[in-house]
């Protein structure tokens, strides 16, 4: 089994006001597309009564090598969705609220190559440890930037929303 190192835990963002859920999908996917992420919808549940809920995980990944790949999530929460119109806009629109939680971990050996027995599971700890520490601490830091990066451009996207 591949080892998962967690670097970014949980960082939320909460919205309520009107929106087009289309811009926003669209703007996460672009931002993955060009950090070289391959972008995918891993769960979708729907709730419907006088509102509408959503709950949708999002995420990517990005291969570093064949040993290390950067994986992003960001599930999104939506709540008590109406349909609206917006004056002068195209798009669908709605009123409600969303909370997106990002996360962000390295995964280390993802093929499982080192899987087959215990001595080469005992060598891909020695590896990690003592051969890819600095260049680990590296990738963490590279990882954790993109996570940040991501939620700037999502907040500054929703900044706009307000104008």
């Amino acid at each position: 089994m591949s080892h998962k190192d967690i670097i970014v835990d949980g960082i939320t963002i909460e919205y309520e006001g009107i929106f087009n859920f289309d811009e926003l999908y669209q703007h996460l996917r672009k931002w993955m597309d060009r950090k070289h992420y391959k972008f995918g919808e891993f769960g979708y549940k729907e709730i419907k009564g006088d509102t509408r809920s959503l709950e949708i995980k999002f995420g990517g990944y990005r291969k570093v090598d064949e040993y290390v790949k950067y994986v992003i999530e960001a599930p999104i929460e939506l709540k008590d969705l109406k349909e609206v119109t917006k004056k002068g806009a195209k798009g669908r629109f709605f009123q409600g609220k969303f909370k997106i939680i990002f996360k962000g971990y390295l995964v280390m050996d993802y093929e499982n190559k080192w899987e087959k027995n215990a001595l080469t599971l005992f060598l891909r700890e020695v590896y990690d440890k003592y051969l890819m520490g600095s260049r680990i601490e590296k990738m963490e830091k590279e990882l954790k930037g993109d996570v940040d990066k991501l939620v700037d451009e999502i907040k500054a996207f929703l900044k706009l929303l307000k104008l």
